[in-house]
């Protein structure tokens, strides 16, 4: 009966003397990355990815690399990758039925972790344009958001409203709880 727990025992210790990742002390984010690192997703073609620029609310569709702008698109926006051509991706936004090229640092995966406002403190958390920056709405405790990258102690996030506006910001990263729980 002691064999089965000495060898348990003695591969636990194996694992540690491995250098064992520990529990990070924001353990329930589950998948999400570390601090500073971005969710990396390969843009081949058929990839859905979302229009995001940090420093405005849009982004322009570009007739080439560069080019002359067809229209804005929207930070949030559906559009799917068809090809990558050095720091430009030409994408097609269905919705318009155009195609077009965005520059590639504005995209970012349609997919995001799912995590709902909980501040114990108060009854709502600010979305702030971005870190510590102007607000650009409140959202109320258990609203769900998705997380897209954190960097320090900031989650940068989208929270849709209905199927039209989504609005995209960042929120201090404690106050977010993992959906579900």
């Amino acid at each position: 009966m002691l064999k089965p727990f000495t060898a348990l025992f003695a591969g636990i210790l194996a694992l540690n003397a491995g250098g064992a990742v520990q529990a990070s002390p924001q353990s329930h984010w589950g998948a999400l990355p570390s601090s500073t690192d971005k969710i990396a997703v390969q843009q081949t073609a058929g990839t859905c990815m979302r229009v995001f620029d940090p420093s405005d609310t849009y982004a322009n569709l570009r007739s080439t690399p560069n080019g002359q702008v067809m229209m804005p698109l929207n930070n949030g926006t559906t559009v799917t990758v068809k090809e990558r051509s050095g720091d430009w991706s030409k994408v097609e936004y269905s919705a318009g039925r155009v195609s077009g090229y965005i520059y590639t640092k504005l995209l970012t995966s349609c997919t995001g972790t799912c995590m709902v406002v909980a501040d114990p403190n108060d009854t709502y958390v600010n979305l702030r344009q971005t870190p510590n920056g102007p607000v650009v709405t409140r959202l109320s405790n258990g609203t769900r958001v998705y997380v897209y990258e954190r960097s320090g102690d900031w989650s940068r996030v989208e929270h849709e409203w209905d199927r039209v506006r989504t609005d995209s910001g960042y929120m201090f990263t404690r106050l977010l709880a993992p959906c579900g729980r």
